[in-house]
């Protein structure tokens, strides 16, 4: 059992949970009633012995006189009944105390006190007259439920000793264990010097411990659940205790990391906003308040219907998009929030004029209306008027879908190489397009007109590069052939010739006399046309005023030049020379201006190439034939 010391301490803690009590109660819950003067009784620890009110005891005065001032009866009386109740224990005056009959013929005595109600009963206190012990002897000590007989009821004890009672306490404190409404004291007992039975004693106390309390004078506290425990013992009948509380006589409290009922709640299980809070070993209550979306004193239960701190939110309030639970901590919702509304728990509006949509993570000013000043509608962004080309959606926010593009998204794109190269506004191919289409949007067939396709552009250069290769190759070989010709007649032409006359032709001073139409081209870079007073060049060396300027720079000190065709240079040397077979065909010299030069783009280059392959006698037009000698 608990001490007394232990018990205040209890009780303050008791008092510190359930706040200041009402006048006239103490303790834990407020569930003790003060049995003094109300300024006196404390609200922690209630009253202390020397300011107990009239028929209260003990260290805390919570030992009850259930006799006190109660209805009682006798046998017979010489003394009032009624002086055994009136709470004086003064002893040494017999008239101040109850006292039977001692008329002849009496064969017993008793006395009768009613308590009104059914009563425990445990403690039975008797002060016997201290000027007078004789009659103290014999005693019987009754507890019944009914007054239709003294003897009716339970003998609990018995007073037994020396016939003149001076082994007999004067204040005895018996133990008489029992229920009932009525105790009784009764003798047969005839003591020396009387000749009949005879009772007289100054008080007779019935003392009950205040409910809630037990033991010997009622200083310790049992906190059983629904029934108050045994006065005596301090066992609770329906073996459960308050929160807080354990063992049978529900006095102990939880151990400092649990506490509630029967102490199965462990205090690490709580969700305090402060983890170094205390834990109440009764309520387990979390001092500075709850975390977020948890509820309860002892913060242990979820937000009901509600989340976030405090629970100060309601889920029914929030804009989620279709069913979704409510989170006790977050609200979230768990499938994104109506339209115009936006965080976790949707329940914030999107700024007007700035954003919209689901989560508000459409952009009002990124939207592509036509015009650009339409209201922003904070649900759906939609624009009041139509969309500017290649944009589409009621908020004109999406491009046109692959292979379309244009005003309202209604063209259809052209054949381009890669659908989703199609521009969304003008739909130009931006790779090209498929092989036999042409134009920027590819919606024109190559044989309906000029094509810009890159690739056709690819396919043709290679073509022409091809011809034009091919054409040079064969004025090469033409150029060849010829000057070998013309170097075979020459070379006849000196075989006639005398050795003065070759000399002739080698001296430089005789050069203006020498018939030059035989073997010099005279055509000048200028474009000036050689005649026969112009001087000739005494070595290929200072040829320059008579180079091609289309390849003058490929002109070598070994080259002999043929101006002919715009210039072409054709490389000749000794041995080749040398090896140059008789023509049997008339050979053919130039000896007419040379011809103009014409500039020729290398797209119509294959096309004058023909025109001048095309023609009958085309040689024959520049080139006169110098009959055989």
């Amino acid at each position: 059992m608990a001490v007394r010391d232990g018990v205040v301490i209890l009780l303050a803690s008791f008092s510190l949970v359930t706040g200041s009590c009402l006048p006239g109660t103490y303790g834990y819950r407020c569930g003790y009633n003060c049995h003094c003067q109300a300024n006196t009784c404390n609200v922690t620890d209630g009253c202390r012995s020397q300011t107990c009110i009239k028929g209260w005891s003990g260290p805390t005065c919570q030992k009850n006189n259930k006799a006190l001032d109660k209805s009682t009866s006798a046998s017979s009386t010489s003394m009032a009944a009624g002086n055994a109740v009136d709470g004086n224990t003064i002893a040494n005056n017999y008239r101040s105390c109850f006292h039977s009959a001692y008329n002849d013929g009496i064969n017993v005595a008793w006395w009768r006190v009613d308590l009104n109600e059914t009563t425990p009963i445990h403690d039975v206190t008797i002060y016997f007259r201290t000027d007078y012990k004789v009659r103290r002897n014999g005693i019987q000590v009754y507890i019944a439920d009914t007054a239709a007989s003294p003897t009716d009821g339970v003998k609990c004890y018995n007073v037994t000793g020396k016939g003149d009672g001076s082994d007999i306490l004067d204040v005895l404190n018996v133990t008489c264990s029992g229920k009932g409404r009525y105790l009784v004291l009764y003798t047969t007992t005839i003591n020396n010097g009387d000749a009949v039975p005879i009772l007289d004693f100054c008080e007779v106390q019935v003392d009950v411990c205040a409910p809630g309390t037990f033991g010997s004078v009622c200083d310790n506290y049992c906190h059983c659940a629904g029934d108050v425990c045994n006065f005596v013992n301090g066992v609770c009948p329906s073996g459960v205790c308050l929160p807080g509380w354990q063992h049978d006589e529900c006095d102990t409290e939880c151990t400092q990391f649990s506490y509630g009922q029967n102490c199965s709640k462990k205090c690490s299980d709580r969700n305090c906003k402060n983890d170094n809070s205390s834990c109440d070993h009764a309520t387990g209550m979390c001092v500075g308040g709850c975390k977020t979306g948890w509820n309860g004193t002892d913060c242990t239960q979820e937000c009901p219907g509600s989340y976030g701190d405090g629970c100060a939110y309601q889920c029914s309030a929030r804009k989620c998009r279709g069913t979704s639970t409510c989170d006790h901590v977050t609200g979230k919702c768990e499938n994104g929030c109506n339209p115009g509304w936006k965080i976790a728990d949707c329940t914030q509006e999107c700024t007007k004029g700035v954003e919209y949509g689901s989560g508000c993570v459409g952009n009002c000013s990124a939207r592509m209306c036509d015009g650009g000043t339409d209201a922003c509608p904070p649900d759906t962004g939609q624009c009041e008027s139509t969309c500017v080309s290649g944009w589409q959606g009621e908020d004109c926010a999406q491009v046109c879908s692959l292979g379309s593009f244009g005003e309202n998204c209604s063209e259809e794109c052209g054949q381009c190489l890669d659908t989703s190269d199609c521009h969304h506004v003008n739909g130009t191919c931006i790779t090209g397009c498929v092989n036999g289409w042409t134009n920027h949007t590819c919606t024109q067939k190559q044989d309906e007109g000029p094509t810009s396709n890159a690739g056709i552009f690819t396919s043709a250069g290679v073509v022409v590069a091809i011809i034009v290769a091919a054409a040079v190759v064969v004025i090469v070989v033409v150029l060849v052939r010829r000057r070998r010709s013309q170097a075979a007649n020459k070379r006849d032409d000196h075989a006639d010739m005398s050795p003065e006359q070759i000399d002739m032709m080698n001296d430089p001073a005789c050069t203006n006399d020498v018939d030059t139409d035989d073997y010099v081209n005279p055509v000048y870079v200028s474009g000036h046309v050689a005649d026969k007073n112009d001087p000739l060049p005494t070595s290929v060396g200072d040829s320059d005023a008579y180079l091609d300027p289309v390849y003058a720079n490929a002109v070598d000190s070994e080259e002999y030049l043929d101006p002919v065709r715009a210039g072409a240079v054709v490389v000749v040397d000794e041995k080749d020379e040398a090896a140059v077979d008789e023509d049997d065909n008339d050979t053919y010299y130039n000896t007419a201006t040379a011809p103009a030069i014409t500039l020729v783009s290398v797209d119509k280059l294959q096309e004058r190439i023909q025109e001048l392959q095309v023609p009958v006698g085309g040689f024959q037009a520049e080139y006169q034939v110098r009959p055989k000698t």
